[in-house]
């Protein structure tokens, strides 16, 4: 049986197998549109944290001196308690991230794209100060991740349907 799975990708490397969803020559071209469209900065300490995963997840080749697309995202944080004892302490909270977007040229200033999307992360409350503010940064640092992730997917899905040229 160990065998079996030890020779498997064997098999499927030989036999010309590709992905369902794409062929290399579509993900060198995506990630190449990709790093033409330029990412603005994002405020606050939560922006620098999607700010960051975005440069991670679109520019995997680095940025291309030409870009003649912009990428602007504006945020919005909120945190709700939805546990609360009988004795109106909170227990645990959600926090949400929203995120608006635009693709534009950045010599018209024309909007090709817009989208948005949101996260949501739960976190424990608690009597310790410590613990609390290490839930709260924990939360926010998996939302961005995901929303920037979702932004990602859907600018990957504008230039794969659409394209920029």
């Amino acid at each position: 049986m160990i065998g079996l799975l030890a020779v498997l990708p064997l098999i499927f490397a030989g036999c010309g197998f590709q992905p369902l969803y794409g062929t290399k020559a579509t993900r060198d071209q995506t990630t190449a549109e990709l790093s033409r469209i330029n990412i603005s900065p994002i405020p606050d300490r939560i922006g620098q944290l999607v700010y960051n995963n975005l440069v991670d997840r679109m520019h995997t080749k680095g940025t291309n001196r030409s870009s003649r697309y912009h990428l602007k995202v504006s945020l919005s944080l909120s945190s709700e308690g939805i546990a609360v004892t009988s004795d109106d302490v909170v227990t645990r909270s959600n926090l949400t991230l929203t995120a608006s977007f635009e693709i534009f040229e950045t010599a018209s200033q024309k909007v090709l794209f817009s989208g948005q999307t949101f996260a949501i992360a739960a976190y424990n409350v608690g009597d310790s100060e410590f613990a609390n503010l290490s839930a709260l940064r924990d939360a926010r640092v998996r939302t961005a991740r995901e929303v920037s992730e979702e932004i990602k997917n859907q600018v990957v899905y504008f230039v794969r349907t659409k394209g920029i040229r």
